[in-house]
């Protein structure tokens, strides 16, 4: 008995450590957290994932950082969100949460204070905790990009980190009232700012909309739209300026604009920011964005930013989605799906699915024996298209016939001084 309680007492005292060492995070709610924010004089620190979000797991990397954990849990009420659990959907309308891991500081009432829509580094977490709990800090955040989602197993390809920069430079010594931080004797008043006016004058909505935005306001958005409404060409160069500092993401409003105008971009912008944006948006929406992107929409993205075979890396991409989504029926059939219609000689896309189906037991094997067997009336002498065979074959219960390419496969391999160790094992499974 005394011998059971000491274990218990370790394995109790083991889970706080491992916690200790930690941010400690509630899970899956907000207005409970807020409550506790308010009670306790705190803000509320949200971390936004899915399972399926490889970024987001490597953030527990940097939660468990002293220097990080400790200062969020002395500040901080700590949260984290499963945007693909109930609460996912109130995130996603209330807070924009279009890529995932999104990082949020949120106020006693709910409001923003800070937002990061990237993997965050030690260094950063630390820089945003104390930009939040400072009353006069302003915050705008600048999408990053990171990686392109095509390094994967498919295709190796990586993309360097860039950031948005805007069109728009305030002229100097123009001020907006209606903000704490306004100089109190200012030499040039450009406008009143009242976010309860009805004011249609175009100018005046113009800067509103940019201040929205420096405040990190969720009503920036529509503070643009109210600008455009009063616009009739939208092609102006001011107006081209305006959308691109105020397209954000896919699922902006003024996306569409910009993708079917290009060369006005290319124009009054310039080829490389309009395109370096355009990367971002797409790259952030395919790697991280909420929901996730459908094949369809897929295919759509790429066809904006890849001149060469933009279908195939479209279903490259949605494949390897599908892979670290643990979808595996769904992928041996889009495997199937591809090496049909798309590209039948990928064999790295073949082997996968073969292997997949039998490891998981799971139906397309005749399927991929006729692509084997096109590839190799094709005179594609791959050796790895006779182990597939001889594996498939095994599989399907046709040992003899295995074991007889087994063998033509050992000699082709040793012919052509490969590693025949596969093959050899093999062999030895089908004596």
């Amino acid at each position: 008995m005394r011998q059971l309680l000491f274990t218990f007492l370790l394995f109790a005292l083991s889970i706080y450590t491992v916690e200790a060492k930690g941010i400690k995070f509630h899970n899956d709610i907000l207005d409970e957290a807020l409550a506790m924010a308010k009670a306790e004089g705190k803000y509320v620190f949200i971390d936004t994932y899915a399972p399926w979000c490889a970024p987001c797991k490597r953030m527990n990397k940097v939660f468990s950082d002293p220097s990080v954990s400790n200062l969020y849990n002395d500040k901080f009420i700590n949260v984290k969100i499963n945007m693909d659990g109930a609460l996912g959907k109130e995130m996603l309308m209330k807070y924009d949460v279009v890529w995932l891991p999104t990082l949020l500081i949120l106020d006693q009432e709910g409001n923003v204070k800070y937002k990061i829509d990237k993997e965050a580094q030690a260094n950063e977490m630390i820089q945003m905790a104390h930009n939040a709990l400072d009353p006069n800090y302003r915050f705008y955040n600048k999408p990053t990009l990171s990686k392109s989602p095509m390094a994967n197993n498919y295709v190796k390809k990586e993309s360097p980190r860039v950031s948005k920069p805007l069109t728009y430079k305030p002229k100097e010594k123009e001020v907006i009232l209606g903000v704490k931080d306004v100089p109190s004797k200012p030499e040039k008043i450009l406008y009143v700012y009242d976010e309860n006016s009805s004011n249609t004058n175009p100018e005046m909505l113009y800067h509103e909309a940019y201040l929205q935005m420096q405040l990190l306001s969720p009503k920036t958005t529509a503070a643009a739209q109210k600008y455009l409404k009063t616009q009739k060409d939208w092609k102006t160069e001011k107006n081209i300026k305006f959308i691109f500092d105020f397209t954000e993401n896919v699922r902006s409003p003024f996306f569409e604009f910009l993708s079917d105008n290009l060369p006005q971009f290319y124009e009054y912008v310039g080829q490389e920011k309009t395109m370096q944006n355009l990367q971002i948006m797409v790259y952030m929406r395919l790697n991280n964005g909420y929901p996730r992107p459908t094949i369809k929409e897929a295919k759509r993205l790429y066809k904006l930013i890849e001149s060469k075979n933009p279908e195939e890396k479209a279903h490259l991409y949605y494949m390897q989605r599908l892979k670290l989504e643990k979808k595996w029926i769904d992928l041996v059939q889009h495997c199937d799906n591809y090496l049909k219609n798309i590209n039948p000689i990928n064999i790295e896309v073949l082997k996968e699915s073969t292997l997949l189906k039998i490891d998981k037991s799971l139906k397309g094997l005749p399927q991929s024996l006729q692509f084997i067997d096109y590839l190799l009336s094709k005179e594609i002498e791959d050796s790895n298209l006779f182990i597939l065979k001889c594996k498939i074959l095994s599989h399907l219960g046709k040992s003899s016939e295995a074991k007889k390419l087994a063998k033509k496969t050992l000699k082709i391999i040793q012919s052509n001084g490969e590693d025949s160790s596969e093959i050899e094992a093999l062999l030895a499974e089908l004596s």
